[in-house]
């Protein structure tokens, strides 16, 4: 399954409204359908965040540049996964 701009376009509004807290302050889930599937992403926040970047897991695996086939653990996504801590 491959996933285009549309779908990450729809998946970003939708998040808004669907994001579950798992363990506060370190998991997060979200469930969504894409191309009639349902896909659930988990955010795993570490114990040094905001200082590491979160883990971000979709299952099940999609086939996506983004996305470690194996493992389905979103590897590039530049808007995702460059956090850093800055001061406003």
């Amino acid at each position: 399954m491959f996933i285009n701009l549309i779908t990450i376009t729809y998946f970003i509004k939708y998040l808004l409204y669907s994001v579950v807290e798992v363990a506060e302050q370190e998991e997060y889930c979200i469930h969504f359908e894409s191309s009639g599937r349902t896909l659930l992403l988990t955010v795993q926040l570490g114990v040094n965040f905001p200082n590491e970047r979160p883990k971000i897991v979709i299952s099940p695996t999609v086939q996506h540049h983004w996305v470690n086939a194996a493992t389905g653990e979103v590897e590039t996504a530049p808007g995702l996964l460059n956090v850093s801590v800055r001061g406003d």
